[in-house]
């Protein structure tokens, strides 16, 4: 549990496999077609793709 924790931590701070995850994903101007979340700052949908990729990385 604990090993997978540290995991997740390393992954959820890979600023770069998140950017390119969603470029993948949304193409360059990736951050136009993020899901609207109408009062999110760009950081907190930013963490919520975190969980995202990370979770499907496991």
């Amino acid at each position: 549990m604990q090993e997978q924790n540290k995991k997740f931590r390393k992954c959820t701070h890979d600023e770069k496999l998140l950017i390119d995850s969603l470029k993948k994903q949304y193409g360059k101007n990736f951050e136009k077609y993020l899901p609207h979340f109408p009062n999110r700052t760009l950081s907190q949908i930013k963490s919520f793709y975190y969980y995202q990729v990370c979770k499907s990385q496991q």
